[in-house]
């Protein structure tokens, strides 16, 4: 029911929430944080790849920062927008000096898939149980 009226909204509130993610305030970058998580997966692919440039730029400001794990949920952003669109899509959407860190997120994702393919019946549970490739938040 709600689904329908989130993605009508999310890109109007896209376009502030990547503004708030320039803001010194760390409560505010938390909450900026948490909507892009949910936008990354809601969003439909077209217009995803619409804003991935200013989001992938916006995240990028916070992804040096440990405090407040900012980097770890910058991270998982950032590797659910390269499972929902490709790394080559992500990988053009950033900026060379940041480069390394999405060449270094998918190094991590390949080796997480094949492991599990190496182990046989798990890696197949947390595909279906956790809803995706993610093993655990």
């Amino acid at each position: 029911e709600y689904s329908a009226r989130v993605q009508d909204l999310a890109p109007q509130l896209l376009e502030s929430v990547m503004l708030l993610l320039e803001h010194k305030s760390r409560e505010i970058v938390t909450s900026a944080l948490g909507f892009a998580k949910v936008v990354s997966v809601s969003l439909p692919h077209d217009t995803l790849r619409v804003y991935l440039k200013p989001l992938v730029a916006a995240l990028l400001l916070w992804s040096a920062d440990s405090r407040n794990r900012f980097r770890l949920k910058v991270k998982v952003v950032l590797e659910r927008l390269m499972r929902r669109l490709t790394y080559e899509e992500v990988l053009g959407a950033t900026p060379a000096e940041h480069h390394k860190l999405i060449v270094a997120i998918h190094k991590k994702v390949k080796r997480a898939k094949s492991g599990r393919a190496r182990k046989g019946g798990d890696g197949e549970f947390y595909d279906e149980a956790a809803g995706g490739d993610e093993q655990h938040r």
